[in-house]
């Protein structure tokens, strides 16, 4: 056959076209990413704590509940140690950051309650001891040192003598007296300034039975259950507890008056109240300062008495008002830090973190790094060290003002 016939009978016959090729196979399913889970911690010299973020605030929240309600991402998150001049609140103790009542059992506040009760039994032992570190060598005025003024703070308080100052100079024991008078000033006239604003704003409640009482006997078993209910996650039995031992016309007890006041601020067990909050941090100042007064008097303005640790309780934490504005038309930068400063000379640690950083930003007084490096050292060998501050131990801080 020839070839081109071959070829062409090839090229007629049917063909089976070729089966398709079979379908790809499926992708796999996309491998599960899982993310490390990592956890924040703060920790200090005797404790730590894990640190959760803030709940979100609604949009439509009410404006003054957001204004008003801040959990405690506790400062220094009071621990990450906000500095006046950042701009933001994030003070030692900074307030709650939703609008709603913070949830039972949140370990913040506490652990901050337990640390600031810590503070105040040390503060009541060692009332009638030494001075805290390098007191004996500081000075103050009344002034702000800025020239700005308060109507928070008296405008004839006495300045501070310390050792070496002629005449007046005075011992250990006697300065530490002064700074006790200072804070008995402050919170007696001082906080009829703030009373008089809170009254002019429809804050203010009845007056009570006048001068309050300090932790005794018959409400201290109160108190400590108090304290346990708040430390077991059960804020609002906790929180009810510390309104009745602080009621003006009950118990009137300036330590529940203290920490009432703390959970009105933040929204502990309760809807947060900053003006009510400032009114029973005040009510405890002046209760304490009249108890601690009285004892100046009988000493010879030497040392005070049975109430030191309320009163630099109250003055430390309406420092952090005055700081922040809370309860307040707005914030007094001058009164945070002589507020600050007075509680930092009576022992309280985290009042001189606050004060150095006053002095190192210049928040309500002129900037000076000697003194803020003195306040840091001074914290520093209480055992409260802030990250990043190796700069305070320079020689050139050495000074006669520097520790």
């Amino acid at each position: 056959m020839p070839l081109r016939t071959l070829l062409q009978r090839k090229k007629d016959s049917p063909r089976a076209d070729p089966p398709p090729p079979p379908p790809p196979p499926p992708p796999p399913p996309p491998a599960t990413i899982v993310a490390n889970e990592f956890s924040f911690m703060r920790s200090d010299t005797f404790s730590h704590e894990y640190i959760s973020p803030p709940a979100a605030v609604s949009r439509d929240a009410d404006a003054d509940a957001v204004a008003v309600a801040v959990a405690v991402t506790d400062q220094i998150a009071r621990d990450s140690y906000g500095h006046p001049d950042r701009g933001g609140d994030g003070g030692r103790l900074a307030p709650p950051a939703d609008t709603t009542t913070t949830p039972p059992g949140a370990p913040n506040h506490a652990r901050r309650l337990s640390e600031r009760l810590h503070l105040h039994l040390h503060l009541r032992r060692s009332s009638r001891g030494a001075a805290p570190p390098h007191a004996h060598a500081r000075t103050a005025s009344s002034g702000s040192g800025s020239g700005a003024s308060s109507v928070h703070v008296p405008l004839d308080l006495p300045a501070i003598v310390a050792d070496g100052d002629g005449a007046g100079a005075a011992d250990g024991q006697t300065h530490q007296g002064q700074w006790e008078r200072r804070a008995t000033l402050l919170a007696q006239q001082g906080g009829t300034a703030a009373a008089a604003a809170l009254s002019g704003a429809g804050g203010t409640r009845s007056a009570g039975r006048g001068v309050g009482v300090v932790v005794d006997g018959r409400d201290d078993a109160n108190i400590q259950e108090a304290i346990r209910l708040h430390e077991a996650g059960d804020l609002d039995r906790s929180t009810a507890m510390f309104g009745h031992l602080a009621d003006p016309g009950g118990a009137n007890n300036a330590l529940s008056q203290v920490l009432y006041g703390l959970a009105l601020r933040h929204g502990w067990g309760c809807a947060p109240d900053a003006r009510l909050a400032l009114e029973y941090l005040t009510r405890a100042a002046q209760n304490s300062a009249a108890v601690e007064a009285a004892a100046l008097a009988r000493s010879n303005f030497r040392t005070g008495g049975a109430a030191k640790g309320e009163l630099v309780l109250a003055i430390y934490e309406l420092a952090n008002c005055f700081r922040h504005g809370w309860g307040l038309a707005r914030k007094d930068p001058v009164a945070a830090k002589l507020y600050y400063e007075t509680a930092a000379n009576l022992g309280d640690v985290d009042a001189m973190n606050e004060t150095a950083a006053c002095y190192e930003h210049g928040f309500g007084t002129r900037k000076d790094r000697a003194l803020a490096a003195r306040y840091y050292r001074d914290a520093e060998r209480q055992g409260s060290k802030t990250v990043g501050n190796s700069w305070i131990w320079k020689e050139k801080y050495n000074s006669e003002r520097g520790a």
